[in-house]
């Protein structure tokens, strides 16, 4: 299996898609606790640990991807539903109405949750390009990605990947310089 937290992330998201929350549970620890986990992966993890009744483990992974992302919408809704089965429905309601807030229009001109799915499709066209050995269009793919949504770390890492792997080393070094600022550990 290939140890890319992308890949990783996606193989876990496949997984929750098929049903298996357990094989999503077991990648997605592989993956945090390697120390390789950005804020998708913490959301999905808490959304395996929800579909198998572990509500306190989802809401503490749920929490752990907003501290990584402050922004994430979908982690917020997440955040919310299982505060609501949990009982919780004054601090659900918080979240809801956080989650409102953040679904907003931003500085992209786009709701935060659009801005979010357009980079997530740039990234997506930016793996088609990879596999059709498009590495020049799969590099403008990930850097419109980025510009939506710097703090997907994830798509900045791939970036940089891409820019080692054709000689780009000046930008290379800024995008990993960028997300180790924003994630020191």
């Amino acid at each position: 299996m290939d140890a890319r937290p992308d890949h990783l992330v996606k193989n876990a998201r496949d997984r929750l898609d098929a049903g298996d929350a357990y094989a999503a549970i077991h990648l997605l620890t592989e993956l945090v606790t390697a120390g390789q986990a950005y804020a998708d992966a913490h959301n999905l993890l808490g959304l395996a640990h929800a579909m198998v009744g572990q509500k306190a483990e989802a809401l503490a992974e749920f929490d752990l991807s907003l501290r990584l992302n402050p922004r994430y919408v979908d982690a917020q809704l997440n955040r919310a539903v299982t505060l609501s089965d949990l009982g919780r429905g004054d601090e659900a309601a918080a979240a809801f109405a956080e989650a409102q807030k953040l679904g907003a229009i931003d500085h992209t001109g786009f709701s935060a949750p659009a801005a979010s799915q357009l980079a997530n499709l740039h990234a997506g066209l930016a793996d088609a390009y990879l596999e059709a050995g498009g590495r020049a269009q799969a590099i403008e793919q990930f850097e419109a990605a980025a510009k939506l949504r710097p703090e997907f770390l994830d798509l900045r890492y791939r970036l940089a990947r891409l820019y080692l792997d054709v000689g780009r080393l000046e930008p290379a070094r800024d995008e990993l310089r960028s997300i180790t600022a924003r994630r020191p550990a």
